[in-house]
């Protein structure tokens, strides 16, 4: 889990598939996007800069398939900035 400079909370999760859900009024609501269609439980999030965060995630059984992505989170959107 972690909140951005603008106040957004992101949590990332495996349902569905590998998802981050946003909350934009602090934790009262939530909107998920999925964002990868693998089922990795292991995750971690780090703000890179002001509303992108950098979610890391795989499986510790599979290192090598490690994945990543930096995700811009907006008043409306969670914008994929890597291709």
């Amino acid at each position: 889990m972690v909140t951005t400079a603008s106040g957004y909370l992101l949590i990332g999760g495996r349902f569905p598939a590998m998802s981050v859900q946003v909350s934009r009024d602090h934790g009262m609501s939530w909107q998920c996007y999925q964002v990868d269609n693998g089922i990795w439980a292991n995750g971690t999030m780090f703000e890179v800069e002001p509303d992108v965060v950098l979610f890391i995630y795989g499986s510790k059984d599979n290192p090598d398939e490690l994945r990543c992505q930096r995700l811009r989170v907006t008043e409306n959107n969670l914008i994929p900035l890597d291709s």
